[in-house]
């Protein structure tokens, strides 16, 4: 079974990490498909707390923002479609195609679960 790359890997392999867009959350892509990715995801600053639970609340704030990406994007795709749009040279690493005027989204529910 092979390894997740390391970030240095990937950087030295030529991608580029990206900021979502508050700044605070730096990502750097490992893999894609239709209806997944991997990051490697790291917060801009150092957290200032060594309580477990405080580190805990900052991943699962980070984790959000590539799930609703996720989630839009075959809806997305859909839209294209039947916009006429030919979809069979779409590349699942864009963000978005732009067909649905997305105006706000967020998860409702996901789950994570931390074990020590």
């Amino acid at each position: 079974k092979d390894a997740m790359p390391r970030p240095a890997e990937l950087v030295a392999a030529g991608l580029t990490p990206t900021w979502d867009h508050t700044g605070s959350t730096l990502f750097l892509r490992v893999g894609f498909g239709d209806r997944w990715r991997f990051y490697w995801i790291k917060h801009a600053k150092p957290i200032q707390s060594s309580r477990v639970a405080v580190h805990c609340a900052v991943v699962a704030f980070m984790s959000d923002f590539g799930l609703i990406r996720v989630i839009r994007q075959p809806h997305d795709l859909k839209a294209a479609e039947e916009a006429g749009e030919d979809v069979s040279k779409y590349d699942p690493s864009d963000w978005e195609l732009g067909h649905i005027n997305w105006t706000m989204s967020m998860s409702l529910d996901h789950s994570i679960h931390f074990h020590r």
